[in-house]
């Protein structure tokens, strides 16, 4: 049976607050996630079709099918996929209004978008502890393209499924032997 890989788009606004997209994909065999922030939705934007095509690959297979809805923006990015991979990449969309067929991409977005805001809160409520309401911090800009990133590899990394498995240990066939530090912890390190 061919993969799948689940894609779709997704946005972090707070309070209807109008923000940039991001796009996740997970792989339906190990539920291996994959996020970054785009600029704007589409095709136009290379590195992020680049990194989308170097995650597929890096699950190691030859065949996939790209599944998604039928928005104009996710199918351009599927057919610039299908277009730069080596190999046989197969697109598939949702019918309109079934945005349940396409569960695969719609639970990734629900939890990385869910893991975003879990650790946005966690380093703001870090970097507040002891300050006025008047001088809190609030973490935007660059440190947030990084925490898509971050988001999606912790899930990857971490979210133990009804196997006893994470999506790493079904990718990569052992367990990973440490975990790295929480986003935004610091870590004391020493060249010799």
């Amino acid at each position: 049976r061919v993969p799948v890989i689940g894609m779709d788009y997704g946005f972090l606004g707070r309070n209807n607050e109008k923000t940039n997209p991001i796009i996740i994909a997970r792989d339906s065999r190990t539920g291996a996630t994959y996020a970054t922030w785009v600029p704007m939705e589409g095709a136009s934007i290379q590195w992020v079709i680049r990194r989308l095509c170097n995650f597929i690959d890096g699950l190691g297979y030859t065949e996939v099918i790209i599944r998604s809805d039928q928005e104009e923006s996710i199918k351009a990015a599927q057919e610039a996929i299908r277009d730069r991979r080596k190999h046989s990449t197969m697109l598939e969309n949702s019918p309109v209004g079934e945005s349940r067929s396409n569960g695969l991409s719609e639970k990734a977005v629900q939890e990385v978008t869910g893991m975003i805001r879990t650790l946005l809160d966690q380093a703001e409520d870090k970097l507040n502890t002891n300050r006025s309401e008047d001088a809190k911090i609030e973490i935007k800009g660059p440190l947030i393209a990084w925490l898509v990133e971050h988001a999606a590899s912790t899930i990857t990394r971490a979210k133990v499924g009804i196997d006893g498995k994470t999506p790493y240990q079904r990718l990569k066939g052992k367990k990973l032997n440490t975990m790295p530090p929480m986003w935004l912890e610091r870590v004391l390190y020493s060249h010799c």
